[in-house]
């Protein structure tokens, strides 16, 4: 999409979504089934902004979810343009990056303390995988049954929605997998809950501090670095 002409910020977002429906008018058309696949993507077309878009026989609710379609996109176009124009200053980074900077470059601001139970999940994968897997196969019919019957009913409800049906699940859901790392963790002593979770906030803190002493120092947006 050619952005050649110089517009305020507004425009350059409404000429990019009215320029993105004009090439992919399926992403918008109210009309289409929204259980049916995407076409393949079409060759793009020669767009002249100043051609007025044809009067389309819509009722009120279609008009309503093109509307709707349209503004998911502009805001998808907004928080593009916001990330990558306004905030990312390669000159500014130089001096103090900022977090959007930081992070295109590889720089991902820690998340907090994970639990202890979290951290006994992480250090015991394989173990945790084969109990889980395991319990997963014995569960009982009525177990069974009852899921089947939350499943055939979200899916009535979907589908009233006009929504796609979902998928019974092959594997362990993640809640039943997290029951089960919640009860193997709470036999464990009170001496080794209590370490996990000290050392689950102390690796926290040394993430934090790797992250701020590198936020602390310049950075030099390079093609290698944004590759990294």
């Amino acid at each position: 999409m050619s952005l050649c002409v110089p517009t305020k910020p507004p425009q350059v977002i409404t000429r990019v979504v009215n320029e993105a429906e004009f090439q992919f008018d399926f992403l918008f058309d109210p009309l289409r089934d929204p259980k049916a696949p995407f076409p393949p993507l079409p060759k793009l077309k020669h767009y002249d902004p100043l051609v007025p878009v044809p009067d389309v026989a819509w009722s009120k609710e279609q008009v309503e979810k093109r509307q709707t379609a349209v503004d998911k996109w502009k805001k998808k176009a907004r928080n593009y343009f916001y990330n990558r124009v306004h905030i990312v200053r390669p000159e500014n980074d130089k001096k103090k990056p900022s977090k959007v900077g930081a992070a295109m470059n590889g720089l991902v601001r820690p998340m907090k303390a994970r639990a202890a139970y979290q951290l006994f999940e992480v250090e015991n994968t394989e173990d945790l995988a084969k109990d889980v897997a395991q319990q997963w196969e014995q569960r009982s019919a009525e177990v069974i049954q009852k899921e089947d019957d939350e499943l055939a009913r979200l899916n009535a409800s979907r589908a009233e929605k006009g929504l796609p049906p979902r998928a019974k699940r092959d594997g362990p859901t993640i809640a039943f997998r997290q029951k089960i790392v919640r009860e193997r963790f709470a036999e464990l002593t009170a001496e080794e809950q209590k370490d996990f979770g000290v050392r689950a906030k102390t690796e926290a803190s040394e993430r934090r501090e790797e992250y701020k002493e590198a936020m602390s120092k310049p950075i030099e947006h390079t093609p290698e670095q944004r590759q990294q």
